[in-house]
Protein backbone atom coordinates (compact mmCIF):
# COMPACT_ATOMS: atom_id res chain seq x y z
CA UNK A 1 0.00 0.00 0.00
CA UNK A 2 1.46 3.41 -0.88
CA UNK A 3 1.55 6.48 1.37
CA UNK A 4 -1.55 8.05 -0.19
CA UNK A 5 -3.68 4.98 0.57
CA UNK A 6 -2.27 4.84 4.09
CA UNK A 7 -3.51 8.39 4.64
CA UNK A 8 -7.10 7.14 4.55
CA UNK A 9 -8.01 6.19 8.09
CA UNK A 10 -9.53 2.83 8.90
CA UNK A 11 -12.39 4.71 10.58
CA UNK A 12 -13.13 6.59 7.35
CA UNK A 13 -13.05 3.40 5.29
CA UNK A 14 -15.30 1.53 7.73
CA UNK A 15 -17.78 4.44 7.78
CA UNK A 16 -17.84 4.62 3.98
CA UNK A 17 -18.24 0.85 3.74
CA UNK A 18 -21.13 0.77 6.21
CA UNK A 19 -22.95 3.57 4.40
CA UNK A 20 -22.30 1.98 1.00
CA UNK A 21 -23.73 -1.33 2.21
CA UNK A 22 -26.84 0.50 3.41
CA UNK A 23 -27.19 2.25 0.05
CA UNK A 24 -26.96 -1.06 -1.77
CA UNK A 25 -29.72 -2.49 0.41
CA UNK A 26 -31.87 0.41 -0.83
CA UNK A 27 -30.98 -0.26 -4.46
CA UNK A 28 -31.64 -3.96 -3.95
CA UNK A 29 -35.20 -3.13 -2.88
CA UNK A 30 -35.70 -0.90 -5.94
CA UNK A 31 -34.37 -3.60 -8.27
CA UNK A 32 -36.37 -6.41 -6.66
CA UNK A 33 -39.59 -4.44 -6.99
CA UNK A 34 -38.85 -3.33 -10.55
CA UNK A 35 -38.10 -6.79 -11.95
CA UNK A 36 -41.55 -7.93 -10.85
CA UNK A 37 -43.06 -5.53 -13.41
CA UNK A 38 -42.50 -4.85 -17.06
CA UNK A 39 -39.73 -2.33 -17.62
CA UNK A 40 -38.43 -0.30 -20.54
CA UNK A 41 -35.06 -0.87 -22.16
CA UNK A 42 -33.28 0.63 -25.14
CA UNK A 43 -29.90 0.85 -26.82
CA UNK A 44 -27.55 3.68 -25.96
CA UNK A 45 -25.43 5.51 -28.52
CA UNK A 46 -22.64 2.96 -27.99
CA UNK A 47 -25.17 0.17 -28.77
CA UNK A 48 -25.13 -1.26 -25.23
CA UNK A 49 -28.41 -1.77 -23.41
CA UNK A 50 -29.84 0.45 -20.70
CA UNK A 51 -33.05 -0.14 -18.76
CA UNK A 52 -35.17 2.21 -16.72
CA UNK A 53 -33.88 0.21 -13.73
CA UNK A 54 -30.27 1.18 -14.55
CA UNK A 55 -31.32 4.83 -14.60
CA UNK A 56 -33.38 4.63 -11.40
CA UNK A 57 -30.59 2.85 -9.49
CA UNK A 58 -27.92 5.31 -10.59
CA UNK A 59 -30.16 8.29 -9.75
CA UNK A 60 -30.82 6.89 -6.28
CA UNK A 61 -27.15 6.17 -5.63
CA UNK A 62 -26.08 9.62 -6.82
CA UNK A 63 -28.70 11.33 -4.67
CA UNK A 64 -27.73 9.37 -1.54
CA UNK A 65 -23.99 9.60 -2.14
CA UNK A 66 -24.18 13.38 -2.60
CA UNK A 67 -26.09 13.64 0.68
CA UNK A 68 -23.84 11.27 2.67
CA UNK A 69 -20.54 12.34 1.13
CA UNK A 70 -20.69 15.99 0.05
CA UNK A 71 -17.58 16.98 -1.82
CA UNK A 72 -16.82 13.46 -3.07
CA UNK A 73 -16.72 12.92 -6.82
CA UNK A 74 -19.05 10.58 -8.66
CA UNK A 75 -18.47 8.72 -11.91
CA UNK A 76 -21.38 6.66 -13.14
CA UNK A 77 -22.21 4.71 -16.23
CA UNK A 78 -25.39 6.55 -17.19
CA UNK A 79 -24.88 10.22 -16.21
CA UNK A 80 -22.15 12.86 -16.32
CA UNK A 81 -19.15 12.81 -14.01
CA UNK A 82 -19.33 15.11 -10.98
CA UNK A 83 -16.52 16.84 -9.07
CA UNK A 84 -13.62 15.38 -11.08
CA UNK A 85 -10.95 16.86 -8.82
CA UNK A 86 -12.24 15.44 -5.53
CA UNK A 87 -9.86 13.54 -3.26
CA UNK A 88 -12.45 10.72 -3.01
CA UNK A 89 -14.55 9.52 -5.95
CA UNK A 90 -17.40 7.01 -6.01
CA UNK A 91 -17.66 4.78 -9.10
CA UNK A 92 -21.13 3.46 -9.98
CA UNK A 93 -22.22 0.70 -12.32
CA UNK A 94 -25.93 0.60 -11.53
CA UNK A 95 -26.58 -2.70 -13.34
CA UNK A 96 -23.64 -4.78 -14.45
CA UNK A 97 -25.17 -7.44 -16.68
CA UNK A 98 -28.03 -5.46 -18.21
CA UNK A 99 -28.53 -8.16 -20.83
CA UNK A 100 -29.17 -10.71 -18.06
CA UNK A 101 -31.53 -8.29 -16.36
CA UNK A 102 -33.46 -7.76 -19.62
CA UNK A 103 -33.99 -11.51 -19.85
CA UNK A 104 -34.67 -11.86 -16.12
CA UNK A 105 -31.63 -14.04 -15.60
CA UNK A 106 -30.50 -13.30 -12.01
CA UNK A 107 -26.81 -12.92 -12.89
CA UNK A 108 -26.58 -9.13 -12.72
CA UNK A 109 -25.57 -6.76 -10.01
CA UNK A 110 -24.78 -3.28 -8.81
CA UNK A 111 -21.15 -2.30 -8.44
CA UNK A 112 -19.99 0.53 -6.21
CA UNK A 113 -16.36 1.45 -5.60
CA UNK A 114 -14.52 4.24 -3.82
CA UNK A 115 -11.28 5.71 -5.08
CA UNK A 116 -8.91 7.81 -3.03
CA UNK A 117 -6.72 9.95 -5.25
CA UNK A 118 -7.32 7.52 -8.11
CA UNK A 119 -6.59 4.32 -6.17
CA UNK A 120 -9.30 1.85 -5.23
CA UNK A 121 -9.91 1.65 -1.47
CA UNK A 122 -13.41 0.07 -1.30
CA UNK A 123 -15.40 -2.20 -3.56
CA UNK A 124 -18.88 -3.65 -3.34
CA UNK A 125 -20.82 -5.96 -5.64
CA UNK A 126 -24.46 -6.62 -4.88
CA UNK A 127 -26.20 -9.50 -6.66
CA UNK A 128 -29.75 -8.63 -5.60
CA UNK A 129 -31.61 -11.60 -7.05
CA UNK A 130 -29.11 -14.04 -5.54
CA UNK A 131 -29.09 -12.30 -2.15
CA UNK A 132 -25.31 -11.88 -2.20
CA UNK A 133 -23.36 -8.75 -1.25
CA UNK A 134 -19.59 -8.93 -1.61
CA UNK A 135 -17.63 -6.07 -0.11
CA UNK A 136 -14.11 -5.23 0.89
CA UNK A 137 -11.72 -2.45 1.67
CA UNK A 138 -8.00 -1.79 1.61
CA UNK A 139 -6.64 -3.18 4.85
CA UNK A 140 -10.11 -4.19 6.07
CA UNK A 141 -10.65 -7.58 4.47
CA UNK A 142 -13.41 -9.08 2.36
CA UNK A 143 -16.97 -10.03 3.28
CA UNK A 144 -19.85 -11.95 1.81
CA UNK A 145 -23.16 -10.77 3.26
CA UNK A 146 -21.24 -8.99 6.04
CA UNK A 147 -19.53 -12.20 7.17
CA UNK A 148 -15.76 -12.13 7.21
CA UNK A 149 -13.45 -13.56 6.14
CA UNK A 150 -15.09 -15.26 3.21
CA UNK A 151 -11.83 -16.66 1.83
CA UNK A 152 -10.78 -18.81 4.82
CA UNK A 153 -13.14 -21.64 3.87
CA UNK A 154 -11.78 -21.87 0.33
CA UNK A 155 -9.47 -24.87 -0.15
CA UNK A 156 -6.24 -24.29 -2.01
CA UNK A 157 -5.57 -24.92 -4.75
CA UNK A 158 -8.97 -24.24 -6.26
CA UNK A 159 -10.19 -26.95 -8.62
CA UNK A 160 -9.55 -26.42 -12.31
CA UNK A 161 -12.52 -26.05 -14.62
CA UNK A 162 -11.52 -29.29 -16.34
CA UNK A 163 -12.15 -31.34 -13.19
CA UNK A 164 -14.93 -33.87 -13.34
CA UNK A 165 -18.28 -33.41 -11.61
CA UNK A 166 -17.19 -35.96 -8.99
CA UNK A 167 -14.04 -33.98 -8.20
CA UNK A 168 -16.05 -30.76 -7.99
CA UNK A 169 -18.50 -32.46 -5.63
CA UNK A 170 -15.59 -33.59 -3.44
CA UNK A 171 -14.25 -30.02 -3.43
CA UNK A 172 -17.67 -28.64 -2.37
CA UNK A 173 -17.88 -31.17 0.49
CA UNK A 174 -14.34 -30.22 1.61
CA UNK A 175 -15.36 -26.55 1.49
CA UNK A 176 -18.34 -27.22 3.73
CA UNK A 177 -16.25 -29.19 6.22
CA UNK A 178 -13.57 -26.50 6.44
CA UNK A 179 -16.18 -23.76 6.93
CA UNK A 180 -17.64 -25.58 9.96
CA UNK A 181 -14.28 -25.98 11.67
Amino acid sequence: MDAKQQSVSETTLRDCLAKARQLLSETRAVISEAVEKDFEFKRKADQTWVTEIDLAVERLLRERLQKEFPGYGIIGEEFAEQNKTAEFTWIIDPIDGTSSLRHRIPLFGTILALLHEGKSVLGLIDLPMLGQLYSGGAGLGVWCNNRQPMSRAMPKPWPKLSHSAAEASTWRRASRKSSTT
